[in-house]
């Protein structure tokens, strides 16, 4: 009887303690109502989006209304969101190291989003918010995460992977730009997602316009610093595809990873160096720790000081911030050009 009377407690303890998890939650995260400033001000008809599944499959799905009460996961996620003008509408921004990697246009409207960290909140947190619109990337909807698309469908509540995060998709700019399209359908910015497609377009026509005019000759590995190696983003990345799409020559004969000996035979004339995370504020001292590099000093990269950092959000499953990392590349590979990316 003792047992049973003891096990009770703890049991009641327990559930005090999770009720409490949650009440904090709910005091932590505040749940906004609908906003005046979100009302609906434009017109509302159905959109219809050929969506990737968590299964991996396609499917058309028909969107009516707009979202009101959307959460996004991963930097691209929330960005693209953020540049749509739907910021006001966002309860959580997940995944974003620090306000300061938000592009400047965007940073008051992250900020007053009521929920931002690294970490998913767990299936039952999310369903207490009452989400309308869940958007991120494949992974984010397994079932070690946030759960099957299917399993938020049949509780009434839609659902966005990014088709590039899906390992078996194929990863260009265009597919970007499709992904911007497909979000401004979702939550109704049309015109706002076409004017974000086209800004860019314009730019890497006229970067790819001006490097056919140079004739240059410059080539140019995309490479990822992994312990003594380095990784090489090939033509089948979207970095690779970036450059390609602005003019740029790739050196093809690269490996999936190379070393020091194969980088001084390679020679490439510009080096994009893909920085992660954790390495975000180490792009002055990763880089010039390539030119001190006496075993290097023959690369023309690293001689004529044409190394350029670019921080991983802008190359992979990139969304809105692609324009970003094509500006980045167009002024690595043509320093004299003067386009409009800026504009």
């Amino acid at each position: 009887m003792k047992k049973i009377y003891i096990t009770g407690i703890v049991v009641a303890l327990l559930g005090g303690l999770y009720s409490a998890h949650l009440h904090g939650m709910e005091e932590f995260v505040p749940m906004p109502d609908y906003v005046e400033s979100a009302v609906i001000s434009h017109e509302v008809g159905p959109r219809t989006v050929n969506q990737l599944t968590s299964k991996g499959t396609d499917q058309v799905i028909t969107y009516e209304g707009e979202p009101r009460r959307i959460m996004g996961v991963w930097q691209s996620s929330v960005e693209t969101l953020l540049a749509l003008g739907v910021g006001d509408r966002m309860i959580a921004a997940i995944g974003v190291p620090d306000s300061k990697y938000i592009a400047e246009e965007y940073r008051d409207a992250y900020e007053k989003i009521p929920y931002k960290s690294m970490e998913i909140p767990d299936v039952e947190t999310t369903l207490l918010w009452e989400p309308d619109l869940l958007v991120g990337w494949y992974s984010t909807f397994q079932k070690n995460n946030w759960k099957s698309t299917d399993f938020w469908a049949q509780r009434g509540i839609d659902s966005y992977i990014s088709r590039s995060s899906y390992k078996k998709s194929k990863r260009t700019v265009e597919g970007e730009y499709q992904y911007i399209l497909d979000l401004g359908a979702i939550v109704n910015r049309q015109e706002r997602a076409q004017a974000l497609v086209n800004r860019t377009k314009r730019a890497v026509a006229e970067a790819r316009a001006y490097g056919e005019a140079q004739s240059t000759k410059d080539t140019v590995l995309i490479l990822e610093n992994s312990g003594r190696q380095y990784r090489v983003y090939d033509k089948e990345t979207l970095a690779g595809n970036m450059l390609e799409e602005i003019g740029g020559h790739l050196i093809s004969e690269a490996g999936q990873t190379i070393n020091a000996e194969e980088l001084i035979h390679l020679n490439p004339s510009v080096i994009f160096l893909v920085l992660v995370e954790d390495d975000y504020e180490r792009q002055e001292a990763l880089i010039d720790n390539l030119y001190k590099n006496p075993t290097l000093q023959h690369v023309d990269a690293i001689r004529n000081h044409r190394v350029h950092g670019v921080p991983l959000f802008m190359v992979y499953s990139a969304g809105t911030r692609v324009h970003d990392g094509l500006n980045l590349m167009i002024h690595g590979l043509y320093p004299n050009f003067t386009g409009g990316i800026h504009e």
